[in-house]
């Protein structure tokens, strides 16, 4: 019923927000630190996880619905992501920057 189209719809800015800083993470980084960055996105959010059900007890204590909370969490953080974050999209058809001086790919003919 309502119950749970409340729930699906404060359940997607959820899946949106965790999707978007996970993608824009892994596109934003150098390889050499790519893994590094990863592992403390994921970090952050296992904080989210272990901080999640005292924020959920505290809404109901003081009569918040948890679902519009987590959402509006959510939401703010998916649309703090998409306007602060630069775009990479641009960037994927460009040629690859020219090996510098006697780096690697200099061959003697």
């Amino acid at each position: 019923g309502a119950a749970t189209a409340l729930a699906l719809l404060g359940k997607f800015p959820l899946t949106a927000a965790f999707d978007t800083i996970y993608v824009y993470s892994s596109e934003m980084f150098e390889t050499p630190i790519r893994n590094r960055v990863m592992g403390m996105c994921s970090a952050a959010g296992r904080l989210g996880s272990v901080a999640a059900p005292s924020l959920l007890a505290t809404c109901l204590q003081i009569g918040l619905a948890p679902g519009l909370v987590f959402g509006a969490l959510a939401l703010a953080t998916a649309v703090t992501a998409i306007t602060t974050l630069p775009e990479t999209t641009a960037h994927a058809g460009a040629p690859p920057p020219p090996p510098p001086p006697g780096g690697a790919g200099h061959h003697h003919g």
